[in-house]
């Protein structure tokens, strides 16, 4: 699998430190009364959770 960024997540975490990381791979896609929630692999190797889909921006090809 390629390791190229499709989008970016742009995020806080709980504590309130700014995240700013490449997404490679967005693994599902779900949504409850909550929202609309995703999770994915960014550009580590790190898989995020349940991130807000509101807080991903996609990149153009």
């Amino acid at each position: 699998m390629s390791n190229t960024a499709v989008a970016e997540l742009v995020t806080v975490t709980v504590a309130g430190a700014p995240v700013r990381a490449e997404i490679t791979e967005i693994i599902t896609f779900h949504t409850s009364e909550d929202g609309r929630f995703v999770d994915v692999r960014l550009a580590d190797g790190t898989v995020v959770e349940h991130a807000d889909a509101l807080d991903i921006a996609p990149r153009a090809a």
